[in-house]
């Protein structure tokens, strides 16, 4: 989600006039919120919405009010309490309609509303952001909820209501090539492709006359003499301590330091390598910062992220621009299922498990098992996914256990 900017680090300074007391409440509204800030950076969303919730009532603070509003939106969106968040949200636009940051407040409602997929009121908000520095952030964030629509009567009635949106033609296009044989959809399907210029592959399955052209920058960014890698790991730079003999992510370190290694191999070889590293963790708003950089958009090939959210949000720019993405350390097979540019540098374990029964039916051509594993969750996935994997290929599990 679009990154909230200056408002993670926005604090106002006053002046020392009033009575003691006055100012003794002050420090206490201030310290509560910087106190849900900070919770909120540590990713406790829960109690930072408590600490904000007492900063909203009508009698609040009016300059600390504003932003306890907007962080509680943000929090409550970030566990996935769209309709808390939006409750809060449509209030500090009522209280407060000349708020400086009220484009920020709308694209959140915005995204909340998508995201409860009421795609109008999410499409009406955003369209009132009058902010065109948040241009690329509504596209990016209308295409990740529209490509998801799987019906065709939602994307027609869209497209009835905001038929100037782009986004939403080529979804309905797309939609109505894979699905459709109706007559008017084919027709519906012609004028938005001549109206946008939206190229597709037709039914007979001949490919447009520029797939050749885009094919062909395709090879040539890999006979250009050099590459381009982006490393979207979990470093914490912020919390790097040089002291600590140990991190709990040495792991992203190591890897880098792998990565350097081989780049110095490949250029005694001739083959140059730019190694570019992006501190990735759990949070949206950084991974749109860097999808939304021209120049991430001459990427070559991308290790990561780790993190489920992130990693969807990268495999959708990914598969758009044709660039390889790899996830260098999970074994979870559902992963592949972002595109067919995304891969993993490990068997996933459903793999693994295939690969175990082939071996047993070599051995016997109706495998009986007695499957043992161990304390970690991977033992447990690895066995419970052999376990179906027998039993859908007619084998017989004599015992199961820890």
């Amino acid at each position: 989600m679009h990154s909230p900017g200056k408002l993670l680090i926005f604090f106002l300074l006053f002046s020392v006039a009033g009575t003691r007391v006055e100012a003794q409440v002050f420090d206490q509204t201030e310290r509560k919120f910087k106190e849900g800030v900070s919770l909120y950076n540590l990713g406790r969303y829960d109690l930072a919405m408590s600490q904000f919730a007492d900063l909203t009532s009508r009698g609040a603070n009016t300059q600390f009010a504003p932003l306890a509003h907007y962080y509680y939106g943000l929090a409550a969106n970030k566990i996935k309490k769209y309709n808390e968040s939006n409750n809060m949200l449509l209030q500090l636009l009522s209280r407060y309609p000349g708020w400086e940051e009220k484009d920020e407040a709308l694209y959140l409602l915005g995204a909340n509303y998508l995201a409860l997929q009421d795609y109008k009121r999410g499409f009406d908000y955003l369209n009132q952001i009058g902010d065109p520095q948040l241009g690329k952030d509504i596209q990016g964030l209308k295409q990740f909820f529209i490509k998801e629509v799987d019906d065709l009567q939602t994307l027609k009635m869209l497209n009835t209501q905001y038929p100037n949106d782009r986004i939403v033609a080529q979804a309905l296009v797309k939609l109505i090539q894979e699905k459709s044989s109706n007559r008017a959809d084919l027709e519906l399907s012609d004028q938005l492709t001549n109206q946008f210029g939206i190229e597709v592959i037709d039914q007979s399955g001949a490919k447009p006359k520029e797939e050749t052209g885009s094919k062909q920058a395709y090879e040539k960014k890999w006979t250009k003499g050099y590459y381009n890698v982006a490393v979207l790991f979990p470093y914490r730079l912020s919390e790097f301590n040089p002291r600590r003999r140990s991190l709990s992510n040495q792991y992203a370190f190591d890897f880098y330091s792998g990565l350097q290694l081989a780049k110095q191999q490949l250029q005694t070889e001739g083959i140059l390598v730019n190694i570019q590293a992006y501190d990735v963790g759990n949070e949206e708003n950084s991974v749109l910062e860097i999808v939304n950089n021209k120049h991430f958009g001459q990427v070559d090939l991308i290790f990561g992220p780790l993190y489920m959210r992130p990693f969807e949000l990268v495999s959708s720019f990914a598969n758009l621009n044709n660039i390889v993405m790899v996830n260098p350390l999970a074994t979870d097979g559902t992963l592949l299922e972002n595109g067919k540019w995304v891969y993993l540098a490990h068997p996933s374990i459903q793999a693994q498990a295939q690969e175990v029964l082939e071996l047993a039916k070599g051995k016997n051509r109706l495998p009986v098992a007695a499957i043992y594993y161990g304390p970690t969750s991977k033992d447990s996935a690895m066995a419970f996914t052999y376990r179906d994997e027998l039993l859908k290929d007619g084998g017989k599990v004599l015992e199961m256990k820890q």
